[in-house]
């Protein structure tokens, strides 16, 4: 019916439940007496139970800033981020003008005459257009 771990664990917590039955049973004896067991050992484990106590609380405050901390650490963090990232892209950005310049001839680009009848037209009349206009307005 019980296995072994559970047959441990139910012995565990009863012996635990006696051993707290008697303590209560033995404080309440020596109450009655004016009388304590072991006085050295009883100051020595009180001053180890406050101890214990404080360092509770001191990890209770630490454990409550650890919320407010990780925004902080995460906001420094994404900014960080984005500056590197900013300071990445500036980067290839002036990377990809050095690359643009060194394969494009367009720094030395001269103006040829156009092969396209269309084109040719269109830049007549704008040219047309351009010098009536000019004409009109110094009239």
């Amino acid at each position: 019916m019980f296995t072994m771990s559970t047959l441990i664990a139910v012995i565990v917590l009863g012996v635990s439940l006696l051993v707290i039955g008697f303590l209560f049973v033995l404080r309440a004896w020596e109450q009655r007496q004016g009388h304590i067991f072991f006085p050295y050992m009883r100051i020595t484990a009180d001053t180890q139970a406050l101890k214990l106590r404080a360092f509770m609380f001191y990890l209770g405050d630490c454990i409550a800033m650890i919320p407010p901390m990780t925004v902080v650490l995460a906001r420094f963090g994404v900014h960080q981020a984005a500056l590197g990232a900013a300071r990445l892209s500036r980067e290839l950005e002036a990377g990809a003008h050095r690359l643009a310049d060194r394969v494009s001839h367009r720094h030395r680009f001269e103006r040829k005459e156009t092969r396209s009848q269309f084109l040719k037209e269109v830049s007549e009349v704008k040219q047309n257009g351009a010098s009536s206009e000019e004409t009109t307005s110094s009239v």
